[in-house]
């Protein structure tokens, strides 16, 4: 085929990553006559199978083949270490993305991986270091100690955020996922009670909290509460 277009070549890397033929991907990064946009890498990134090390291999040399990187092709590559668990390598990309690049996406997606790999003590660096701190940010980093069952300090983060900004219906669910993984109803009760009198109109999202909560129940036992709550719940809605 003659001429071939971004697309093209999106469409034949696209179909190569997915059966894991890296050896085929190189060789056609080395017949390629045009330039790859940050569109098309970010599409290949994507395309990259979890966990596989071959695909980190083919990501990272995605990434090496664009010489101009932009906030996309940073983000893209930094989430794609984040999913392979590879922290260090996501944060030492971090590390070298300039400043006027840095933006709620790439703070998110090295927030990310340290939240879902539990280093704390990192994710707090980097939160500390965000300029603006937007409603994504800090739901992020309500979910990062949720995680680690740190209840005390996601609750006092979402209420100094409150203090000065609109109530988020998003940060209360961060939290409440870290409640049904810890088992702790109490909380989880008051936590719940609380969406309900912030978001008296949001039904449909209220719904998926009852429902977050009755699993609660069901994780300690209790199973007649659980499904009693969640009919009351769905006849109100």
């Amino acid at each position: 085929m003659q001429n071939k277009s971004n697309h093209t070549y999106t469409m034949m890397l696209k179909g190569l990553i997915s059966n894991s033929m890296s050896e085929k991907v190189f060789d056609l990064f080395d017949e390629m006559t045009i330039k790859l946009d940050s569109f098309t890498l970010t599409v290949l990134f994507n395309t990259c199978p979890r966990g596989k090390c071959s695909s980190i291999e083919i990501a990272q040399n995605l990434y090496r083949f664009l010489h101009d990187h932009d906030k996309v092709t940073y983000a893209a590559m930094i989430n794609g270490f984040g999913l392979n668990g590879m922290d260090h390598e996501a944060a030492e990309l971090y590390k070298t993305v300039p400043m006027n690049l840095r933006d709620e996406i790439t703070h998110s997606c090295v927030l990310n991986t340290y939240s879902h790999s539990g280093l704390l003590d990192k994710a707090r660096i980097i939160f500390n270091e965000i300029p603006v701190k937007t409603v994504k940010i800090i739901t992020i980093m309500i979910a990062c100690l949720s995680r680690l069952f740190l209840f005390d300090g996601a609750q006092k983060l979402l209420d100094e955020y409150e203090k000065t900004n609109m109530v988020s219906f998003v940060k209360y669910m961060a939290l409440l996922y870290g409640l049904r993984n810890s088992r702790n109803r109490i909380l989880s009760e008051k936590i719940y009670n609380r969406m309900k009198s912030l978001f008296l109109n949001q039904k449909e999202n209220l719904l998926s909290g009852a429902i977050l909560l009755s699993n609660i129940y069901s994780s300690i036992g209790e199973h007649q509460l659980s499904n009693d709550f969640r009919f009351d719940q769905k006849k109100k809605n």
